[in-house]
């Protein structure tokens, strides 16, 4: 899928699950501090990952915002608006060794790592982290040579 293609996509999902931003997600004790930031390509992302998780939206808690924003020098609050389209169409994608229904995504042009992790208890995908990979021209490389991520390919 092209950049175009992505950002068509992305504002056809956004038309449809806009609503989405002011409801709260049911089956949480804290639902009303969630916000709907985007849907991953599950059927490309189990079929790269082997992982069992379903439902591709990805929501962010009020608490994660403020954590990533104090601990990543407001990294959040700085790609706030291309969060939905990083979600959608990333440059790789991987999965934490250390955590089983992870995902992450790596977005090259920044540097960025958004770490994305399902709460099984209630059924959702969250935005655990986001953050400046440090080390990328080194990192990357040995991530994809080891294959815990892979470029991340719509066909």
């Amino acid at each position: 899928m092209t950049s175009v293609q992505c950002l068509l996509r992305s504002r056809k999902d956004y038309v449809e699950t806009s609503i989405l931003n002011s409801v709260p997600y049911p089956n949480t004790s804290y639902s009303s501090a969630l916000q709907f930031v985007g849907t991953l390509d599950m059927k490309h992302i189990r079929r790269m990952l082997n992982t069992n998780i379903r439902n591709g939206n990805v929501y962010v808690h009020d608490g994660i915002v403020e954590h990533i924003d104090y601990h990543h020098k407001n990294v959040y609050r700085m790609f706030e608006t291309d969060i939905r389209k990083m979600i959608e169409c990333p440059d790789f994608v991987g999965a934490n060794p250390k955590e089983s229904d992870s995902v992450e995504l790596y977005i090259e042009k920044s540097h960025l790592l958004l770490a994305i992790k399902s709460n099984r208890k209630a059924g959702y995908l969250y935005l655990a982290s986001l953050f400046r990979l440090d080390d990328w021209n080194r990192k990357i490389p040995e991530r994809l040579e080891n294959r815990r991520i892979r470029r991340f390919n719509y066909f």
